[in-house]
């Protein structure tokens, strides 16, 4: 051991004496040379000349400078090549990944901590419809989040609920078994919000909402009766594998029955319970060809009105052969028998809710409560959550600058259990423009894929914000999470060891790539850590957010936690009402003495 570090450093003095040698011959050359600057500059790196005269050294102070110089950028380069392994690009070759710093995420945030989305304890992003665009990067990014974490991670603790602190938003929100509503509900009251409720749970205590009250032209039709028939399978997710003349045949019956209590009923009429008597009437047959009562308006409305579109739709499913269309009639009478039950009959009968003043810049809150021990309902929330879009992205889209005056905000958690919305990876993709933002929170990857099959890709690819909350068990989830984390260059360390009568010892770094994070590494996250990914962005690995450090949770402390106050609601909105009358009248009176 001892006599190789006497070797290493007689190698060190003999490199050193070889360098300051020949940069004390380069600089007497340079000296002695005449001539232009480019001149003495070739003389001094003539290689003959610098071995013409070895031994022809010089002690003033340029050569001497020369000689020193040369020492030390010999050593700068065994430095270099000895911890960098000659690597063309420095800790970059087998990948780049790091972890996001304040310096990273500063261009994402408004100057105000009220306009921004809360993420993590030390990321947000801005509400702002336009970010900042410089020279080296845009840093404009939807407002869509999708959010991973099983159960128990606090995805209503550290996400929902620092959002709606937030107040500068309209809010819709999924509310399984309604905790949301009993802490936050009270909360939205006491700053001025308008919140209304459509509860599946506990029907009772429901607004109403009538979809009829949202359909203006056959186009509405079709999305409603499409949403429909998807929701009320068995399982919406699954696809159909059954002849597709049952399901085209159920959506085209459908159609007729909607637009038939739309077209040709009085205003007064049109609800869902209208469409069931229409039902009821398929049950009354007559004839050797088991004509039914249905049969004969419809016959008559095709006579009087051949462009109907009910009628054709209505002649659409009737080129089924009898027995399917009669078994047609039985399947969907039986999808159907929801709106049978009195307590479903009775909060669709007409519309209390007003979906359209979520457009408005009226401060607005829906929570949509669903029960967590069955979704027998929820294709109401479905249909809901989709005309909401609808009137939203319409609304914004006959505005002159085609954007909601006040920005909207889904929240919608356990998304999964609220049943599918045809076209969402559509719809996702078009209201970034319309100033309407949605937080999507899912248990895991397999969740999403399960949801939305192969159009899960384009849902993810249209949320510039992911965060992860936990990778929780799942394989699958794990390992997707690590390979969009990526991968960085680390440098191994390899020592060698010889124990025998000349013992040495010898240390070598190669260069190598890892996980910036293993899934194992991602499973057995602290449980009050999460991982946040921005496009474009490198990832960040953060604290959740902790609710009771925001500003505005002592609200929360006073008026959560307690089921939501309906006779409070009632108040407000009844106050709310006698203001607008006394500024009527104001307005009134002004005009009068104007007049005179």
């Amino acid at each position: 051991m001892k006599e190789q570090r006497t070797k290493q450093i007689l190698i060190c003095l003999a490199a050193s004496l070889g360098c300051f040698w020949l940069g004390n011959r380069v600089g007497l050359l340079y000296v002695s040379a005449a001539g232009t600057v480019t001149q003495r500059l070739a003389a001094a790196v003539n290689l003959g000349e610098i071995v013409l005269h070895p031994l022809q050294l010089s002690h003033a102070p340029i050569p001497v400078g020369c000689g020193v110089g040369a020492i030390l950028l010999a050593g700068l380069a065994y430095i270099c090549i000895k911890y960098s392994g000659h690597r063309l690009v420095p800790q970059k070759e087998y990948g780049s990944a790091r972890w996001g710093t304040t310096a990273d995420i500063a261009p994402f945030l408004h100057e105000k901590s009220s306009e921004n989305i809360p993420l993590t304890a030390t990321e947000s992003l801005s509400l702002a419809m336009k970010m900042p665009v410089t020279a080296e990067n845009n840093y404009n990014r939807n407002k869509n989040i999708i959010v991973f974490g099983p159960s128990g991670s606090g995805k209503s603790y550290s996400v929902a609920g620092p959002q709606l602190l937030q107040f500068n938003s309209n809010y819709v929100l999924s509310d399984p078994k309604g905790e949301l509503l009993d802490t936050y509900g009270n909360v939205l009251l006491s700053q001025g919000y308008d919140v209304k409720v459509f509860n599946l749970k506990d029907r009772d205590k429901s607004d109403h909402y009538n979809p009829f009250a949202y359909i203006h032209d056959t186009d509405d039709i079709v999305v409603v009766a499409k949403n429909l028939i998807k929701n009320m399978k068995e399982d919406p997710r699954q696809k159909n594998t059954a002849d597709p003349i049952w399901e085209e045949g159920s959506t085209s019956l459908l159609e007729a029955l909607l637009a038939y209590v739309y077209f040709e009923q009085s205003p007064e009429m049109h609800n869902m319970n209208s469409v069931m008597e229409l039902f009821v009437l398929m049950q009354h047959r007559y004839g050797p060809q088991g004509r039914s009562q249905l049969d004969d308006i419809f016959e008559d409305l095709a006579m009087e009105k051949p462009a109907s579109f009910a009628a054709r739709q209505y002649g659409l499913y009737h080129m089924a052969p009898d027995k399917t269309a009669q078994s047609i009639d039985v399947s969907l009478g039986m999808r159907m028998s929801a709106f049978n039950i009195p307590s479903i009959m009775k909060i669709c009968e007409d519309d209390t809710i007003h979906l359209e003043e979520l457009a408005s810049d009226k401060k607005v809150a829906l929570f949509v409560v669903t029960p967590d021990t069955t979704t027998a309902y929820n294709f109401l929330a479905a249909v809901m959550f989709q005309q909401c879009f609808q009137i939203l992205v319409h609304t914004a889209d006959n505005r002159e600058d085609h954007c909601l005056p006040r920005h909207v905000r889904f929240l919608l958690d356990e998304f999964p259990n609220i049943g599918m919305i045809p076209d969402f990876q559509i719809l996702i993709s078009t209201i970034r423009s319309r100033n309407i933002g949605c937080t999507l929170i899912y248990q895991s990857i397999a969740q999403l894929k399960s949801q939305y099959g192969d159009d899960w890709g384009t849902i993810l690819e249209n949320c510039d914000s992911e965060l992860v909350l936990g990778g929780g068990n799942n394989p699958e989830s794990l390992e997707f999470f690590g390979k969009q984390l990526g991968k960085r260059t680390i440098e191994v360390l390899n020592t060698t060891e010889n124990l025998g009568a000349q013992g040495s010892f010898s240390k070598n770094y190669q260069v190598a790539s890892r996980d910036l994070m293993t899934p194992e590494e991602i499973r057995t996250m602290p449980r009050n850590r999460c991982l946040l990914m921005i496009s474009g962005v490198v990832p960040f690995y953060s604290y959740k957010f902790d609710l009771k450090k925001h500003p505005n949770y002592a609200l929360v402390e006073k008026e959560g936690h307690r089921p939501f106050d309906y006779e409070r609601r009632a108040e407000n909105n009844f106050a709310a009402f006698m203001k607008n009358v006394q500024e009527i009248n104001n307005i009134e009176l002004d005009d009068d003495e104007s007049d005179t």
